[in-house]
């Protein structure tokens, strides 16, 4: 980082041969209120000007999927009741499961004592009852008793259960991971205070957990089950815009195909055949968009323009300068004659020479402001494998 924001429109007040201020936030003068206001416009800018290497991030992040039995009544088609295990569900979630239409998305939940009523954008056409555990309680188990001390495979129980349950049960509940089971159960007093015994269980609970009494369904077999994906992602804060072919699933190490346009992506949510192996992408209503939805934890990420182009002296990111002490990502140089245009063109003076030193000033700071390939005027294709220079000319196959 360079010169802190005082100093850049110190620099600046300096060259222009106007009052030089000692502080400029909260300062009441006009010409050091304009100037101020100059140099941030300069800063918005110039985040169009180039793809500085400053601004250029990652974003990487997992994907979310969660699975519960539940209940459909076609007198309310629109609702899937009786859920369990959904405390990270939300809007941004779609719906898989028998009778539920393509493309359904959940437009609201709703907690119902221990379960949840999700409400859904389309009817399901499959009415569904609710498999009926082998044990379900509301107050015998107890997660991530001691919070993030390598006990999150552990489940503590206050009654005597290992006569319902055994190694090999699917568990469901909050924060319990899909596909979860019982991996051993023990019947132990003398284990905690307060408790009769333990079962770990094959997946742990995020270590995030917190630590108390959770609602915990057991089945032996597979219960009829609805599946919730996310397919919806918020995008990061500082996203400005999107850098193209970057955009990779990178647990199956492929491309992911993207951006498609509204009628790619109706037909994807609507035709018969509309889904493969690879994730396809589409930034919608602010968010990023895949499909189709993945009932496994994918890492997914891509790279973005962000808008933080200022920064605080805690490090903070900004999209502006808000105090003395902020630095920015440009040359100091660049922002100095930038301010000093606009100034010149706020106040109706000639900006010819401003302009061209400005121009300048940006041209190379743009060049410098990240390597460039060497380009060749006669490029000759690559002899690493087969190549013009390793083939006989003659006696093919002898």
């Amino acid at each position: 980082m360079g010169s802190t924001m005082l100093q850049l429109v110190q620099q600046a007040t300096s060259e222009l041969g106007v009052p030089v201020p000692t502080y400029v936030t909260g300062n009441t003068n006009q010409d050091v209120i304009q100037i101020n206001a100059l140099m941030n416009a300069c800063g918005y800018e110039l985040l169009r000007k180039a793809d500085w290497q400053q601004l250029v991030k990652q974003n990487i992040f997992t994907t979310s999927w969660s699975q519960s039995p539940g209940s459909v009544n076609l007198a309310e088609p629109n609702t899937i009741g009786l859920l369990t295990g959904l405390n990270n569900v939300d809007t941004n979630y779609q719906v898989v499961g028998p009778g539920v239409p393509n493309a359904t998305y959940v437009t609201s939940i709703t907690p119902q004592g221990n379960n949840y009523v999700v409400t859904l954008n389309q009817s399901v056409s499959q009415a569904t009852d609710l498999s009926t555990p082998i044990f379900s309680s509301p107050t015998a188990f107890t997660l991530n008793l001691y919070t993030n001390s390598g006990y999150e495979n552990y489940i503590y129980f206050t009654v005597d259960v290992t006569s319902y349950i055994q190694a090999g049960d699917l568990v469901y509940g909050n924060y319990i991971p899909p596909n979860t089971t019982v991996s051993s159960i023990v019947y132990d007093p003398d284990s905690e205070p307060g408790y009769v015994g333990y079962m770990i269980i094959s997946n742990p609970v995020p270590v995030t957990t917190p630590s108390g009494i959770q609602a915990l369904s057991f089945y032996r077999t597979t219960p009829t089950l609805f599946t919730f994906q996310k397919v919806k992602y918020a995008m990061p804060s500082d996203y400005d815009s999107t850098v193209p072919r970057t955009h990779w699933d990178k647990s199956k190490r492929w491309e992911m195909l993207g951006p498609e346009d509204a009628q790619q992506w109706e037909w994807l949510l609507s035709g018969y055949i509309s889904t493969g192996p690879r994730i396809r992408w589409r930034i919608f209503q602010g968010k990023f968009q895949i499909w189709p939805g993945v009932s496994y934890n994918e890492l997914l990420g891509f790279e973005y323009r962000s808008k933080a182009w200022a920064e605080g002296a805690d490090g903070t990111a900004k999209n502006s300068f808000t105090a003395d002490t902020d630095t920015c990502i440009y040359p100091d140089r660049l922002m100095v004659l930038g301010t000093k245009l606009k100034y010149f063109e706020a106040k109706g003076f000639d900006t010819t020479a401003m302009y061209r030193d400005y121009l300048s000033e940006l041209e190379t700071c743009i060049a410098q402001n990240t390597s460039a390939a060497n380009l060749s005027f006669a490029p000759r294709p690559g002899t690493v494998l087969i190549g013009y220079d390793n083939i006989p000319d003659s006696g093919y196959g002898n």
